[in-house]
C-alpha cells in the first residue's frame, strides 16, 4: 500500500509495527481525533457557561444599584 501524505506513511508503518489492519488504525485514529474534539468543546461551553453565570450576578447587581438610585430619585421629586 502506498500514501503520499506522511501521516498516513507513519500510521501505516505503526499499523504494521503493531500488527493490525491499517483500517482499523485509520478508525481509532478517527475516533480518537473525534474524542478530542468533543472535549475541547466541552471545555470551551464550560468556559462560556462561567462567564455568563459572572454576567447574569454583574447584572443583578446593576439592575439592584438603578433600582435603588430610580427610588431615591422618586422620593426626591416628591
Amino acid at each position: 500500500q502506498t500514501c503520499a501524505l506522511p501521516i498516513c506513511r507513519l500510521l501505516l508503518r505503526a499499523a504494521a509495527n503493531l500488527g493490525l489492519n491499517p483500517p482499523i488504525c485509520f478508525v481509532f485514529l478517527a475516533g480518537t481525533l473525534a474524542v478530542m474534539l468533543l472535549f475541547e468543546v466541552s471545555l470551551v461551553v464550560s468556559r462560556l457557561r462561567d462567564e455568563n453565570v459572572v454576567l447574569t450576578q454583574k447584572l443583578a447587581i446593576l439592575e439592584y444599584y438603578l433600582g435603588q438610585i430610580q427610588s431615591r430619585h422618586g422620593r426626591e421629586s416628591e
